[in-house]
């Protein structure tokens, strides 16, 4: 079976450590949401580039207040951001499709 593990970090030292201790025995995928580590040099930033897991950015923001983003680095596959709290659904249909689950898809529900 698959499962969904989800960490909440309070600064970016901690998401930093949490996400430089990842390996593909305890993850196959990273949903990021940055909030305000998102900068163009963080210690995230210097992180992502060694991350040995693929991962989506995602964004809870509005298409006319987007937040800052992430330069590219590392294994990002896709950067979701612009669909407020529908980005968290879009994000995960995308890890879904991309661990081969795509017909699970309608089979999660996102609390809001």
């Amino acid at each position: 079976g698959q499962a969904l593990v989800h960490y909440r970090c309070s600064s970016e030292q901690q998401l930093v450590e949490r996400l430089a201790r990842i390996d593909r025995a305890q993850a196959d995928i990273v949903l990021l949401e940055p909030g305000d580590a998102a900068g163009p040099r963080t210690a995230l930033h210097s992180t992502l580039e060694h991350l040995r897991v693929p991962y989506i950015e995602v964004h809870r923001d509005r298409p006319d207040r987007p937040d800052p983003v992430l330069p590219e680095a590392g294994p990002r596959l896709a950067l979701v951001s612009g669909y407020e709290a529908q980005g968290y659904t879009l994000a995960m249909s995308l890890a879904l499709e991309r661990l081969g689950f795509a017909d699970s898809e309608n089979e999660f529900n996102v609390g809001t």
